[in-house]
């Protein structure tokens, strides 16, 4: 078992969440899905690259910059005009990661987090234990990943108001990979409540709060908001336990390691019965989201 899982299961184990891994799941029958449309799974792809760019460290330390992968797996991001208004890496007791950029060529203010990589990453996914959040009445958050959208949470909101006043007709994106991509309903549900229309495209996302929080992330949709919680045959969107998805999710069925991903691989669960049947022996589907998410940095990712 890799150290971040065991660190996990002691978070877990700790909340008094769960007694062992469990070998067979028992839930409700996946139902059929729906197909989706060449423009979503175009926008997944390209979001999912902003997503891989929080992974290159360029990316996350020297604002100003336009967007690039050295490892080549973001093309649709360096063929734009992009540049980041804030780069956060900042070491502190989360080492919350990520950047507030524009896409000029497609008119978007694009926020995006990192997944874990480092030790203080690690640690702050097993604080699993609820706290009481002001995003909305009666919410309740996993601690570690409130603390870590909190470490920044002052200077994306002013980068992102600054740039939304400047570029009124621009449409915010709140994008990221596992930890990251939980992070993403935080963010989301922070500019919903100013009414921007805001787009969330979470990548591997673990759930991060109770029902309450997760029921406002998906219905408080201002101006046509749209969630998207992508799942690659990935049982890390069955954790923590005890917490609530954001819906709908979309499910890649496809080998883990499959990186090739077709439109026809793709189905959305307005029920979020896609990942249903997927067992905690599945970690290879975490790390690839139409690539290798992570190409950028190495160790472990989540």
């Amino acid at each position: 078992m890799s150290f971040l899982l065991k660190l996990l299961a002691v978070g877990l184990l700790s909340a008094g969440t769960i007694t062992a891994a469990p070998t067979t799941i028992n839930v409700e029958e996946r139902d059929t899905g729906t197909a989706i449309s060449q423009d979503l799974y175009d926008r997944f792809v390209l979001f999912s690259q902003f997503a891989a760019a929080t992974f290159c460290d360029h990316n996350v330390n020297s604002t100003g910059d336009k967007l690039t992968c050295d490892t080549g797996n973001c093309p649709l991001v360096e063929s734009s005009n992009t540049k980041t208004l804030v780069e956060f890496s900042d070491g502190g007791l989360t080492d919350a990661t990520g950047y507030v950029a524009t896409d000029a060529t497609r008119k978007l203010i694009v926020v995006a987090f990192r997944g874990s990589i480092s030790v203080n990453n690690w640690l702050s996914d097993t604080i699993v234990l609820p706290m009481s959040i002001d995003l909305c009445d009666g919410c309740k958050a996993f601690t570690g990943a409130w603390l870590f959208y909190k470490e920044v949470r002052e200077k994306i909101v002013d980068a992102v108001t600054a740039a939304k006043t400047a570029n009124p007709d621009y449409r915010i994106i709140i994008t990221g990979h596992s930890i990251g991509a939980g992070i993403t309903g935080f963010a989301s549900a922070e500019f919903r409540k100013k009414g921007w229309g805001t787009d969330m495209y979470a990548y591997g996302p673990p759930r991060v709060g109770n029902s309450a929080l997760a029921n406002y992330i998906n219905t408080h949709l201002p101006e046509n908001s749209l969630n998207h919680a992508i799942n690659h045959a990935d049982f890390f969107f069955n954790l923590p336990p005890l917490y609530s998805n954001v819906y709908p999710e979309y499910y890649i069925d496809t080998p883990g390691s499959q990186g090739d991903v077709k439109i026809t691989d793709i189905k959305k669960y307005d029920n979020g019965s896609g990942h249903l049947d997927v067992l905690p022996d599945n970690i290879v589907g975490h790390v690839y989201y139409f690539q290798k998410i992570r190409q950028c940095k190495q160790g472990i990712p989540f």
